[in-house]
């Protein structure tokens, strides 16, 4: 049994992990070439859950970066040109990140090593993008705050007076406290 990427909750009890292991899916025998997927697994209950049921295909069309909450619920997930997706694993809901409230969807998402990051509470997505439709054509990809709840993302990549950076903004980290 093979896995990937991981990562677990701040509190030790839910763990988040990338493999191509058909057998995490209930296959009785390993499946070579198998999909790659995201599993939650709660280590008090043993239940374990795929994280992407909502896409027909598996990881292995682009970004495999992925975040977590600081209890293990929220799910960030880089699909590369598929988008920034994040799933509640407690209520099932899932929603593309890379959205506008509008509706417009960013271009250049998942391009120069896009990361993204959960904020402890779960409550906003933090990532990277070169998105040219969003930013009136900005140099290199720019930090955007998505707020989960109203839809609102801001440009965290911006002077005081506004101005958006000029150059790469490409890693994404909240504060312990994720205020910042």
């Amino acid at each position: 049994w093979s896995i990937n990427n991981a990562a677990i909750s701040l509190d030790g009890q839910v763990v988040v992990f990338e493999s191509y292991d058909t057998r995490f899916r209930g296959d009785l025998d390993r499946i070579p070439g198998g999909e790659n997927h995201l599993y939650q697994k709660n280590l008090t209950t043993g239940e374990l859950k795929l994280v992407d049921d909502w896409s027909s295909g598996s990881l292995n069309s682009g970004g495999y970066q992925f975040s977590i909450s600081a209890d293990g619920a929220v799910v960030a997930v880089n699909k590369g040109q598929d988008g920034i997706h994040v799933k509640n694993m407690d209520t099932g809901t899932h929603q593309r990140v890379d959205v506008s409230i509008d509706g417009v969807i960013f271009d250049q998402v998942g391009q120069y090593g896009s990361t993204l990051a959960v904020s402890p509470d779960g409550n906003l997505v933090a990532f990277t993008s070169g998105s040219t439709i969003v930013t009136g054509g900005s140099s290199g990809p720019q930090l955007f705050v998505k707020d989960l709840f109203t839809g609102e993302i801001s440009i965290a990549s911006t002077s005081k007076d506004g101005e958006i950076g000029n150059d790469y903004s490409i890693n994404a980290i909240f504060s312990f406290d994720g205020t910042k």
